[in-house]
């Protein structure tokens, strides 16, 4: 049986980045044996008790237990680490213990979320309403299960209940693809398209996306894809916005006249263009 860490937190897996791996200037100038004791040092500091940390029983490691980890000669490792140090790889804490800056950060964060949903999920229980494990109770459900628009948020036989904490959109788009897309599972699209929803997505830009893309995309990389069109839709938008204002406070700059066909273009009205080509044309 594999050996797992006592953290409560255990994760057997971590997230490792490809192209930062390979794309990492201070990395790239280490030595190959550097880089490959650093690959090393990383899944250590990933079970370590704090993570992040190159420590055992909260004591920082030197450079001969390093050796003993990885089973290499003690003058090799001290030269890779020195290598590696010396490129700015790594960071040393006041007690001299290498860490990992990216793990540390990413470890913080993960525990600082995961105590957030635990605080978000525990209100939600205290706070909730008899009929929101039914429906999407906030958006005015009535007795026979429809919200003010007459979409019918229940969740389906045999579906969970914490569909009642989705964005009313995230619902009705599960239901879309359930009943008009034939897609059994749609749960994870309304999990990930929830944050989409909550940010203002429209829904008819998700159905929209969806047919023309959704069948190549897992529904994480859906929902990114789906805030991406949504923001340069706004942007387009904003510029579509602006030119029609600056077309609507044109004057022209002989006769004064506003909001003119045309206008816009040098700052003449059609009728003072002509005359101005007129008068350029007899001198």
């Amino acid at each position: 049986m594999a050996k797992h860490s006592g953290r409560q937190d255990d994760r057997p897996a971590m997230l490792f980045y490809v192209n930062d791996w390979l794309g990492s200037a201070d990395l790239r100038l280490c030595s190959l044996a550097a880089r490959g004791l650093w690959i090393d040092l990383l899944c250590v500091m990933h079970t370590a008790e704090k993570r992040g940390f190159l420590q055992a029983n909260g004591s920082k490691l030197e450079a001969n237990d390093i050796a003993k980890l990885v089973s290499a000669p003690e003058a090799e490792v001290k030269q890779a680490v020195s290598n590696l140090e010396r490129w700015g790889v790594f960071s040393r804490d006041g007690e001299g213990s290498i860490y990992c800056r990216r793990m540390v950060k990413e470890s913080g964060l993960s525990s600082k979320r995961a105590a957030a949903g635990r605080k978000g999920g525990l209100a939600s229980k205290l706070q909730a309403k008899p009929q929101a494990t039914h429906g999407m109770g906030w958006v005015g459900m009535g007795k026979d299960g429809l919200d003010k628009t007459g979409m019918d948020t229940r969740p389906a036989p045999g579906v969970d209940a914490g569909l009642a904490n989705l964005d009313a959109n995230a619902v009705r788009f599960w239901h879309w693809l359930r009943d008009e897309r034939g897609v059994a599972n749609g749960r994870p699209w309304a999990n990930h398209c929830n944050e989409a929803f909550m940010l203002g997505v429209p829904l008819q830009l998700a159905k929209k996306l969806y047919d023309k893309h959704g069948v190549l995309d897992d529904p994480w990389e859906f929902n990114k894809r789906l805030i991406r069109e949504w923001r340069q839709a706004q942007r387009e938008q904003k510029q579509v916005e602006r030119i029609r204002k600056l077309r609507q406070d044109a004057k022209c700059r002989i006769c004064g006249r506003e909001d003119v066909p045309g206008v816009w273009d040098g700052g003449l009205c059609p009728q003072c263009r002509k005359q101005a080509a007129e008068q350029e044309a007899n001198q």
